[in-house]
């Protein structure tokens, strides 16, 4: 509960300083342009990616106001660890120039479209994903004794149920009410092309398409029959543990060795060959 409430607190004083960073920098463009703050202000990236830019190009030492550090850890450290310096450069050099449309003169109309796209469906989709994962496949009591050996303390009944149920029920109303009532993007009176609109909709699938590739390489990886592979992706990694060895002994004697319900449906008893009966200890 402490350390909720210090996120909460957390996330809502830095929206509170942020409101200061903002309107201070639309005081001073006020003040530059000798008028009032409510026309310089623009709902929307406008206020990001134009108004404020141009502000901070205005005061002193603009490029360490603009300065901005990223980034980035490998999804592979075994294969691509002797690779890591060309990677990480070709990397850098691909992204600077796909980032290029956007810093140009109309940039402002191709982030509107990305954002529009990327943020409707992906971020919902991904959150809903996740809160599957954590609750009902790598278990939320595993996740419970996780916590506990970083933190002391194991989290409340309360965050298991947001967890496995309020969080992505949450989650999938938002993405259905999101489908529900899309509509196509437009930006300062300008309607976007239906290229435009397939290219917006393709670049949104692209952040899912680890989930089915990595699924997929899992799967492909296991021997047996499909419904074998299957069992043994659902099954957490054997070398996942705390990095320090002298704490692995503790983690696995805290480990709740219990079936997830998604398991206890799904696996058959290893000595019978019957269906595990789900009871309310395996959630």
């Amino acid at each position: 509960s402490r350390d909720a409430l210090i996120g909460s607190m957390a996330d809502g004083l830095t929206s509170f300083y942020g409101g200061f960073v903002i309107f201070s920098v639309l005081g001073f463009m006020a003040k530059e342009a000798n008028t009032t703050v409510d026309k310089i202000a623009t709902q929307g990236p406008g206020l990001a990616l134009v108004a404020y830019p141009e502000a901070i190009s205005k005061l002193p030492l603009p490029p360490l106001w603009a300065t901005v550090v990223s980034g980035m850890v490998d999804a592979f450290p075994r294969q691509l660890s002797k690779w890591r310096a060309p990677l990480t450069l070709a990397l850098s050099i691909t992204s600077y120039l796909i980032s290029l449309p956007v810093a140009t003169k109309g940039g402002i109309y191709v982030f509107q479209l990305l954002d529009w796209y990327v943020a409707a469906f992906c971020v919902i989709l991904t959150s809903f994903l996740e809160c599957i994962i954590i609750g009902w496949i790598y278990g939320v009591e595993r996740f419970s004794a996780d916590i506990e050996l970083m933190l002391g303390t194991r989290p409340s009944i309360v965050m298991k149920l947001c967890w496995c149920f309020i969080t992505p029920f949450l989650m999938l109303v938002a993405f259905i009410f999101t489908i529900a009532t899309y509509t196509l993007p437009t930006y300062d009176g300008y309607v976007y092309p239906d290229y435009a609109n397939a290219a917006g909709f393709v670049i949104s699938v692209i952040p899912l398409l680890p989930i089915p590739f990595f699924m997929v390489k899992e799967l492909l990886s296991r021997q047996g029959s499909f419904s074998q592979r299957l069992r043994q992706s659902l099954q957490p990694d054997p070398t996942w543990g705390p990095s320090q060895k002298e704490y692995r002994p503790l983690y696995a004697q805290k480990l709740p060795h219990k079936r997830t319900a998604f398991k206890a449906v799904f696996q058959r008893n290893p000595i019978n060959g019957t269906r595990v009966h789900l009871t309310s200890s395996d959630v």
